[in-house]
């Protein structure tokens, strides 16, 4: 699955724009290693998900399967609305 095809890199622009590092909320879709969806709230340590490598073409490479190492929850008083539109 590529990224355009997700969406990834269009999401990936809009958040580079804001230096300030922003979180997902409850129910944000996440790409699992087989390429199903499952809430970002319901994945845990262990869980194989589809990641972006930093050190890689500055995080906009292709993604890769990675376990979950760590999770965290935060209070946000600001939200940040992405939307795109397919082909452009």
């Amino acid at each position: 699955m590529s990224l355009n095809e997700l969406g990834v890199n269009k999401i990936l622009d809009q958040i580079e724009r804001n230096s300030v590092a922003k979180c997902f909320p409850a129910g944000t879709l996440i790409y699992l290693h087989d390429s199903s969806k499952i809430a970002i709230e319901q994945i845990g340590l262990g869980k194989q998900v589809l990641s972006f490598d930093p050190q890689f073409s500055q995080g906009h490479g292709s993604l890769a399967s990675k376990k979950v190492v760590r999770t965290f929850t935060n209070i946000t008083e600001e939200w940040l609305r992405l939307t795109w539109t397919e082909e452009g």
